[in-house]
Order: structure tokens, then C-alpha cells, then sequence
């Protein structure tokens, strides 16, 4: 078989691959894997085709432990091959043995983008940062416009405190990628500056002082960002004279009175936002959590009912099971008693 025909097969077989892991082994992604397997049977190609029928063990029989093992019997010099096994081992938490699969997928191809990407981010989570940004600057040198090696490198740089080159590589992606949010999003975070929105906006307000926008926008950095929560409560006693419906306004309100200690406050505050968004789930566990915290023994009623709506209005995007363990240990009583 030709080196040329030998490059055409292992694009094939890494396209049906990635489809596969992609599609997550379902139906369309199993149709793949055997034509995997018949492509590797016709083209002679032992590695691919023990790979696929692996494969195919995993998705479509899900016979892991014969998967591991036919998988491990692959002798091959493939570096695609060698490091969708290192990827194995990384889902199974032995990185040692990941990152000798991944290494071995280097030394047939050094520039394995997969192989590097993956190295690099195990280095991350070993706080081996130099190594890790070695990792990710070899894919960039051969792949210049790599958003993914772009972007974890200026993560990655802005967490070791180098903001000028994490915004150089953010600058990068949404060169290549203007409508990238998360790029943008990140960007935008790393040059936040609330002291100077504060002063930005103080200078707004100087000539329109009962702008709402503006008096709401000063009153969640004064709270969320500068923990000047006083000011905030001053501010959004004014907003609620408005609009005294405004649920961001009521949930600052609720949170500052909790801090400060007026429990009964902040539960009227509470009260009221279910009436304007009545599936607030966070204002209902807000005042549970507000009851539970000061231990106000008066109000274990009020907190039981809480506890009800919390379970009541619970969405499916929410374990149910988790809130029952959390509050049967919490409210000391089982789930039958709490329910009655």
C-alpha cells in the first residue's frame, strides 16, 4: 500500500473516529464505526481495524472491560491511534499511564495537536505551568490560528497574572473569530476596572441623577464587585420606589438586610419576589439558607415552608433527591415529616 493511499485511510479513519466520539455512540455514530471496520478489512490495515472493533465493543456492546483489553493488545505506531488510548486512561483517571500514551504519540509525530493539547492541560492541572505553555505554544507554532491552543494559553497566562499576554491572545481568537463571546466575555474580565465604572458613572449621573439604568448598574458593582453594600441599600431603597417589582433590586435589597443581620427584613423582602417571578428558586433558598444560618429557632416554620416550595418548584434541571437529603439533615426531620 502507498505512503499517499496509507495518508488517505488514516484521514478517513480519524474522521470517523472523531464523528463517533463526537455523536457520543449513538446510532448514526455506530453506522460509522463498522464502516470503520470494513474500510480497515479491505485496505489490509490490522491497527485501524482492531481500533474500530474496539470501538465498537465500547458504543455499541458496552463491554468495557473487553474494551480495555483489546484496546491495550493494539501493538501500533500510529499516533492517532496512541493517543485516543491516552485518552482512555485520562477518562479512567491514570494519568500516568495517559500521559505515556500521549508521549508516545509525540515521538511519531511530534506535532500531534491532540497529543499536546491534552499534554498541556494535565500539566495545568499539575501546576506545571512553563510546561504547560510549552505544549500549547508547539501547536501554536505550527498552527498559528489554533483557537483552542489560543485560548487556553491566555487562560492560562491570566491566571499566572500575566494580563498583557493573555489579552494578546485573546486579541488573537477574535481576530480570527470575531463573534467568539467566550473570547470577548474573557477579555472583558480582565480589563474590568469597577472603581473606574463607579467613577464612569457618577459622571453620568451628575447630569441625569434619576437615571434608572444608571442608578441600578452603580448599585450591583457598588454591591457585587466593591462590597460596599450601605451605599447599595441606600441605592436600591431609591430603585424600589420605582419599580418595586424589580427582582435584581429585591435580591441585593434581601441579601444586604441578611448580611446586616435583619432577618425579618430581608424576609419580607423575600416574600415579595416570588410574586413577581414566582419560580425565583434562588430567592426561596436565599431566605431558607438566611433562616438556617442565624438558627432563629421562631421561625422553623417559616423555614420548613420555605423548604417545601424550594422541593414544590423545583425544575428538572435540579436534583430532587439532593434538596431531600439536604433538608430531611438540615430541618432534622425525614422527608414524610417535612412534606406533611
Amino acid at each position: 500500500m502507498s505512503d499517499k493511499t496509507t495518508g488517505k485511510l488514516k484521514e478517513t479513519y480519524n474522521y470517523i473516529s472523531y464523528l463517533v466520539n463526537d455523536c457520543n455512540g449513538n446510532a448514526d455514530g455506530i453506522k460509522l464505526l463498522e464502516l470503520g471496520v470494513k474500510l480497515a478489512e479491505a485496505n489490509g490495515n490490522s491497527d485501524y481495524l482492531q481500533f474500530f472493533e474496539a470501538e465498537l465493543l465500547y458504543f455499541r456492546d458496552r463491554e468495557y472491560d473487553k474494551y480495555e483489553e483489546m484496546l491495550l493488545g493494539i501493538e501500533t505506531c500510529d499516533d492517532y491511534i496512541l493517543w485516543r488510548i491516552g485518552e482512555y486512561f485520562r477518562l479512567n483517571h491514570q494519568e500516568d499511564t495517559a500521559i505515556g500514551y500521549y508521549d508516545n504519540a509525540l515521538i511519531k509525530d511530534p506535532n500531534n495537536y491532540n497529543a499536546l493539547f491534552c499534554k498541556g492541560d494535565f500539566f495545568q492541572d499539575m501546576e506545571r505551568h512553563g510546561n504547560a505553555l510549552e505544549c500549547y505554544d508547539r501547536i501554536l507554532k505550527n498552527k498559528p490560528e489554533s483557537v483552542s491552543a489560543l485560548n487556553a494559553k491566555a487562560k492560562l497566562l491570566n491566571m499566572l497574572d500575566d494580563k498583557e499576554g493573555a489579552l494578546e491572545c485573546f486579541d488573537k481568537v477574535l481576530a480570527i473569530e470575531s463573534g467568539n463571546e467566550c473570547a470577548r466575555q474573557e477579555k472583558e474580565n480582565i480589563t474590568y476596572d469597577p472603581v473606574a465604572i463607579i467613577r464612569r458613572l457618577d459622571e453620568q449621573l451628575e447630569g441625569n441623577p434619576d437615571n434608572y439604568d444608571l442608578l441600578k448598574q452603580k448599585a450591583e458593582v457598588l454591591y457585587y464587585d466593591i462590597d460596599e453594600e450601605e451605599e447599595a441599600l441606600k441605592i436600591c431603597g431609591i430603585l424600589l420606589k420605582v419599580k418595586p417589582d424589580d427582582v435584581d433590586v429585591l435580591e441585593m435589597m434581601g441579601e444586604t438586610l441578611c448580611v446586616d443581620g435583619q432577618i425579618a427584613a430581608a424576609g419580607v423582602i423575600f416574600d415579595t419576589i416570588p410574586e413577581g417571578d414566582p419560580d425565583n428558586f434562588y430567592a426561596l433558598n436565599v431566605k431558607f439558607l438566611s433562616c438556617q444560618f442565624f438558627n432563629i429557632e421562631k421561625d422553623r416554620e417559616m423555614m420548613l415552608d420555605v423548604a417545601r416550595q424550594i422541593v414544590l418548584k423545583c425544575s428538572d434541571g435540579w436534583d430532587e433527591e439532593a434538596f431531600r437529603c439536604y433538608y430531611e439533615d438540615t430541618c432534622g426531620m425525614s422527608w414524610e415529616e417535612i412534606m406533611k
